[in-house]
C-alpha cells in the first residue's frame, strides 16, 4: 500500500504526441486515491460509533464512549462511571489495535486533585479498566 509521503500522484497528459482523454486520466486519480487507502478497509470514515457498555458500566457526564476510523486510524473517547474492575466494552473487529496498548488517564476527581487509573486496549478489542473510578478514556492507533 502506498502512503501519501511514498506515492507520486499520476501526471496529468502533456505535448500532442498520443494524447490520452481526459476521463482516462480522471480514472488513473481515482485508482490512486483508492490505493491511498488502507488494505481492507470498507469505508474511510466510520463516523463515531457508540460502544455498549458491560459490568455494570455508564455513561458518564454525558460522554457516550465511542469509536471513529477514519482510513487507518481509530480514535476512541468518552467517559465512564460505576462499573467493577475489568472489562468496560469491546471494539468492532476493523478498529482494533495491532498490540495490546495500556495508558494513564485521569479518573475521578478533576478539581485541584486528580487521580488516575491505567485502561487497556487489547489486540482482541477488549477494553478494560483497572480499578471501578470514573476514568476519561481518550486514545488513537493506528491498524
Amino acid at each position: 500500500m502506498s502512503t501519501p509521503d511514498d506515492s507520486v500522484a499520476p501526471a496529468p497528459p502533456t505535448g500532442t504526441s498520443n494524447p490520452w482523454p481526459l476521463w482516462q486520466w480522471f480514472k488513473r486519480i481515482c485508482d490512486w486515491i483508492a490505493a491511498l487507502s488502507p488494505s481492507g478497509a470498507t469505508e474511510y470514515d466510520t463516523g463515531w460509533v457508540d460502544l455498549p457498555l458491560m459490568n455494570g458500566w455508564s455513561v458518564a457526564s454525558g460522554l457516550t464512549l465511542r469509536v471513529r476510523r477514519v482510513g487507518r486510524e481509530v480514535s476512541i473517547e468518552g467517559r465512564v462511571s460505576g462499573g467493577s474492575a475489568g472489562t468496560v466494552t469491546e471494539l468492532p473487529a476493523p478498529m482494533r489495535p495491532t498490540q495490546t496498548r495500556t495508558q494513564i488517564v485521569v479518573s475521578g476527581g478533576h478539581s485541584g486533585s486528580p487521580s488516575f487509573t491505567s485502561v487497556s486496549i487489547s489486540a482482541a478489542g477488549t477494553i478494560s479498566a483497572n480499578t471501578g473510578t470514573t476514568p476519561n478514556i481518550i486514545a488513537t492507533w493506528f491498524v
